[in-house]
């Protein structure tokens, strides 16, 4: 099992990361009080946190693997500067030239320094992570975690520190022993990832079944004819390009109109031509507006569908293998070939297109194609 010291450690190298060059130094439960040093001309002034377990929860599977959570209080004490007030002063400098100039230079007060550190948890707390870690044992944990933002304590004259203020913050963590973090799982529309709060993917089959001839007690054996691939997402609505989509297709309607879907599961992706199902909005006082939205996989018949006014199509006039490149990442198909697939940025793909066959693509090619005539080019 991941253990608090082990928490405790990765904490600190997070921490350390902060882009006001701080150094952090925390403690599991308890700790001696790491005062401030200097190195030749350049002084460290550590703050000191302390890390404790305030709940948990460890179970098993029946297969004897680990799943857990804990609640972590991480306090923060941060000692104040000596002045309230920014201070400038002026100091000699020689420039690259090897002259001698005077410079400004400031000294940060408690009103810029603390203000500056309270942006810093904020953008600290706001960022629900996931990472795997190793226990001991030589266990891999999937380990998740989110904060509340950071409360400030009182601000006083703390023994040995002097004038100092706390900032206090909860970690919540899930542990998961060889497991698969959600944040694995993405939905990109048309190259628009979904920002998805909750997801499922279905595969509904359809199931026949027999009662042969040599059956005893009449009972029937299943076989199944097809299977059905859906998805249902429930996001929250933003301004954004896939946010559009969705919004015309609940005013307008469409019928039978293609979009891209890739899915990403954790290592395994794949892309798929897929219709819009059952979509909703809700929208409720001041509270941010709901998107409930479904998708299937669409049919294999260029004859029954159509794709969106922003798509690039082309025809091809010639049975010649084209280089095809794109400026970014963009998903393509062709009537000649089903499958759709995803071409990186500057990736050259030599396809094979015969005379009389459509290209469709999600942006622009970066350069022209002899054999590829424009029909649709997108700029809607």
């Amino acid at each position: 099992m991941i253990k608090l010291t082990d928490i405790t450690e990765n904490l600190t190298n997070v921490f350390n990361q902060n882009p006001m060059g701080l150094t952090f130094k925390l403690f599991t439960d308890t700790g001696k009080y790491k005062r401030a040093i200097r190195r030749y001309n350049t002084a460290i002034d550590y703050i000191n946190g302390i890390v404790s377990v305030t709940s948990s929860n460890v179970t098993k599977t029946n297969d004897g693997l680990i799943v857990g959570t804990m609640t972590n209080r991480i306090e923060l004490l941060v000692r104040c500067k000596d002045d309230e007030e920014d201070i400038e002063y002026k100091v000699e400098k020689e420039n690259s030239d090897g002259d001698v100039v005077v410079e400004t230079e400031k000294i940060s007060g408690n009103e810029t320094f603390l203000n500056n550190f309270r942006n810093y948890l904020d953008d600290f707390t706001k960022n629900n992570t996931y990472t795997t870690m190793t226990d001991s044992d030589g266990n891999k944990y999937d380990v998740s975690v989110s904060f509340n933002f950071a409360v400030a304590g009182a601000r006083q004259q703390s023994p040995g520190v002097g004038d100092s203020i706390t900032y206090v913050m909860y970690a919540y963590y899930n542990f998961i022993q060889n497991g698969e973090n959600s944040l694995r799982y993405k939905f990109i529309l048309d190259g628009n990832q979904i920002p998805y709060t909750v997801a499922t993917q279905r595969r509904a089959p359809t199931v026949e079944a027999t009662v042969f001839s040599n059956t005893k007690d009449g009972s029937a054996k299943a076989t199944v004819s097809s299977t059905v691939c859906g998805y249902s997402l429930s996001c929250p609505s933003f301004v954004s390009a896939f946010s559009n989509v969705i919004k015309n297709y609940l005013l307008n309607g469409e019928r039978n109109v293609v979009h891209f879907l890739e899915v990403v599961m954790g290592e395994v992706s794949k892309v798929y031509l897929v219709v819009l199902g059952e979509s909703s909005v809700t929208v409720q006082g001041v509270l941010n507006a709901g998107l409930e939205i479904s998708f299937a996989e669409a049919v294999d018949d260029y004859d029954l569908i159509s794709f969106p006014e922003n798509f690039y199509i082309y025809y091809s006039t010639s049975s010649r293998i084209k280089t095809i490149s794109f400026e970014k990442d963009t998903y393509i198909v062709s009537t000649g070939d089903y499958t759709p697939q995803k071409v990186l940025a500057n990736e050259n793909v030599d396809l094979t297109i015969g005379v009389g066959q459509y290209f469709i693509c999600t942006n622009n090619l970066k350069e022209a194609v002899q054999g590829l005539t424009v029909i649709q080019n997108g700029n809607v």
